[in-house]
This record gives structure tokens, sequence and C-alpha cells, in this order.
């Protein structure tokens, strides 16, 4: 059986925009197929940070590189050909506003990803000697970088106000930080070539996952940051998905031909992954990189909103759908980021010729 695999379906809803229809008539045609299908589904923001996970349920952000590794798994004991991985959750229209602020306190009463993130912050600026200054001009940088490409995509949109350029701590500022204020429902289909086949997925680009890697630092949570803020595991995750790829993906995305989406929720993720994956060798190069090329597909997680866990979902649909339109650029990078950073993985995926 050959190995590869690839997307056979992917679809996503986003405050009412978009609909399920592929995702559910190959699900519905997987279950009179004669292949066995892993399902997975995506924990909402109102399951607790801190209890044992259901069966065939996956946390954070990270859970489509995750569902990806337990697949490929289970394939090479021949107990699935497919993968269903889906997630829902209504977190503008779903919670009170008092509910969403309870359930984001993930590490500890009042302990929430943003004062995670501001204590993270310290450590990671000390790590590369760089001022708190020389943040703040890269973090606008970054900002600038998102907007480009989200007004690039929706001229129309409303943007943030005034009010959200105020600091809320003193490393981050409102659009610097990660709005889950969306309504999200999505699914991908991953299968076998022999899956791809059965559903005559070469009727349209084929979309194949090439690489993904997903490594851990250490525990979660703020007894993490020491382990977190070298970021080893970001470097090897990366590298670890670049070398199963077979692809140089630095090269690619340098040479204009290749498509990336950094998960942004702070500015510290994106900037890890810039400087450890090896895209940027310098601080002092960040403005000038962040000048030239667009770090994600979708405009970021504060403009295009943060569905909780589904983040990383929403961007691997968002960029099967991009590949398949794409003429010039075939393969794209997805960065996983769990929680504070203790998970960190690379994905790639690469239209077929």
């Amino acid at each position: 059986m050959n190995s590869s695999i690839y997307v056979i379906a992917a679809d996503k809803i986003v405050d009412g925009v978009g609909d399920s229809r592929e995702t559910d008539d190959v699900r519905d045609r997987l279950r009179h197929s004669p292949f066995t299908a892993a399902e997975f589904a995506i924990a909402p923001m109102s399951m607790p940070w801190d209890v044992t996970l259901p069966p065939g349920c996956l946390r954070c952000a990270c859970s489509p590189l995750e569902a990806v590794l337990i697949f490929k798994d289970l394939l090479a004991r021949d107990e699935a050909h497919a993968l269903v991985l889906s997630g829902r959750d209504y977190i503008r229209t779903g919670y009170e506003k008092s509910e969403r602020n309870k359930f984001m306190q993930i590490y500890g009463e009042g302990e929430t990803p943003l004062t995670g993130y501001t204590k993270l912050a310290p450590a990671f600026l000390d790590s590369l000697g760089m001022t708190k200054d020389e943040f703040h001009t890269v973090r606008e940088r970054l900002f600038e970088n998102y907007l480009g490409t989200y007004q690039g995509l929706y001229p129309d949109a409303a943007l943030p106000g005034d009010r959200w350029y105020a600091p809320v701590t003193e490393y981050f500022r409102g659009v610097d930080c990660a709005n889950p204020s969306v309504d999200f429902s999505g699914c991908v289909v991953i299968g076998t070539a022999e899956v791809a086949e059965y559903f005559d997925v070469a009727a349209r680009p084929r979309i194949r996952v090439t690489g993904c890697s997903l490594l851990e630092s250490g525990p979660d949570g703020l007894t993490g940051i020491g382990d977190i803020v070298p970021y080893r595991h970001l470097t090897e995750a990366y590298n670890a998905g670049c070398a199963e790829a077979g692809i140089d993906f630095t090269a690619a995305f340098l040479a204009h031909e290749a498509l990336l989406e950094v998960y942004t929720c702070y500015p510290i993720a994106p900037l890890a992954f810039l400087l450890k994956s090896g895209l940027v060798t310098r601080v002092s190069e960040l403005s000038d990189f962040l000048a030239r090329y667009e770090v994600t597909i979708t405009g970021g997680l504060n403009l295009a909103k943060a569905p909780w866990n589904n983040t990383t979902l929403r961007s691997l649909v968002t960029m099967v759908k991009r590949l398949e339109q794409q003429n010039s650029k075939r393969i794209g990078g997805i960065h996983g980021n769990g929680s504070l950073g203790y998970k960190q993985g690379f994905m790639i995926v690469e239209r077929e010729a």
C-alpha cells in the first residue's frame, strides 16, 4: 500500500460563512466504503483544561498535527486508512463573556494565556539579548505584516479601533493578542492514495501531507516556562518536518515559492518560530524580513480571530484551499504552537504536479 497521505476533503464555517457539504459527503461515503476511518474531535473551550480527555478527543491548537501522527501510526499497523478530524466552538455566540473569562483561566485562578505569555516574555527576551524597546518595535512590524495580509483578503472588513492599540500588559497591546470572538466549525479528511482514488481526488488538485512533526519541551503551564524558552523543541520539530517532506522549506519560502501560516497568538510565538526555524538568523533582521514576506495567509489570530483549540485546524483548511487555487506556489507550511509553547510542531502540505 502506498504510504503517502492526502487531503480528501476540507471545510470550514466562520461566523456563518462557508459550508460543510464536501466533508459531510465524504464522511457519509466513508461509512459505506471498504476503508476504516479514525475519527477525532477537538475539545471546545468549555472543556476544562485540566480534565482527562475522553477517547477520540484532542486538545490545544496542535490537534491537527497530533491527529496526523496518530493516524500515521494506525496506518503503519493497517488499523486505519483515513483520518477524520472535526472541531466546533461557537465562542462568539455560544458563551457569555463571564463564561469565556472563566474558561480562559487555564493555568489557575486568574492565569490566562495573556498572563502566561506576559510571564514568559521577559525570559524569552533575555535569551535573545533583546530589549523591551526592540521587542515593541518588532511587535509593531508583526502586526503590520498581519494587517497587510488581512486587508488584501478583506478590503472592506472593519479593523480594530484605537483602544486596541493601547497596552494591556507591559509587553502586549490589544492588537497583539489573539481574539477568540468567533464562531467556528471545521473538518478535514485525510487518507491514503487508495482512499484518494476512491473519492476521485484527482479530479481537482491533489494536496499531499508530506511532513509532520510535533515535540514537547516539558510540562505545560507556568512551571514549564524555563523549559520552553530555549525553543530547542521548535527547531527540532521544524527540521524533522522538513526532513520527512524532503523539502528545504526555508529556501523555498525565502525564494517566494511557499506559503506560510505562523502561529500568532502573541508576538512571542511567531518570533520564536522565525528565529528558531532559521528563516531569520538575527534579531536585527526581523523588521526587514517582515517588510518583505507574508508570514500568514489569514491575517493572524487577532484580525482573523482565534477559535481556541481549532486555530490550526482552520489554518490547515485555509492552506489546502489556497494551494488548490494557487498556480505559482505549491508548498504550504503550518506552524503549530500548543498552550504557552510547550508543544511545537510543523506540517508541510504540497500540491502535486
